[in-house]
């Protein structure tokens, strides 16, 4: 959810909806399943490690991932980022900054670090916006930086943008 706004124009309100793309058809309009061919082809979703202390965030960001097809770890802080991320070794982390018991530049650094998981995309999601907020974030090894209130399409974008670059 976010705003546009220019003095003396107007302003431009925008959100993002999830959409399930998900619907049950009935037998009855299936007229003869054995012309279908079948396959054994298994498409794996991509698994997403959210890091954030936030519930509420948790849930918004989880609800809309999982409707676009992606497998949802949560971690609610840097240490349960770092145990999961070294256990399950998602295909991308997006991570808080400022949380409790370890913060997001400490466990990027961390993970950084690590030659088995070092280079798995980061996205750092901060509502930290001040001058050099960003570059303190890339300089820990965050591969891309959100400003919170996050974006869900934005945010989609970057998530393939760098899976994508993962499978070059």
């Amino acid at each position: 959810m976010g705003v546009l706004s220019e003095l003396g124009k107007g302003s431009c309100f925008y959100f993002d909806l999830p959409f399930n793309s998900y619907c049950n058809i009935p037998e009855s309009f299936i007229k003869d399943q054995n012309n279908f061919p079948t396959t054994d082809i298994t498409i794996t979703p991509s698994v997403i490690l959210l890091v954030d202390d936030e519930e509420s965030n948790i849930v918004t960001i989880c609800d809309y991932l999982e409707a676009k097809g992606y497998q949802l770890l949560i971690a609610k802080n840097g240490l349960q980022a770092l145990e999961i991320t070294k256990i399950q070794h998602p295909d991308l982390i997006i991570m808080d900054i400022q949380m409790p018991e370890m913060d997001g530049l400490d466990a990027i650094a961390l993970i950084r670090q690590d030659e088995d998981i070092k280079d798995i995309p980061i996205i750092a999601a901060t509502a930290l916006t001040m001058e050099g907020d960003e570059q303190s974030c890339l300089d820990a090894g965050a591969n891309n930086y959100m400003s919170k209130p996050l974006r869900l399409g934005e945010l989609v974008d970057k998530i393939e943008t760098l899976l994508q670059f993962e499978l070059r």
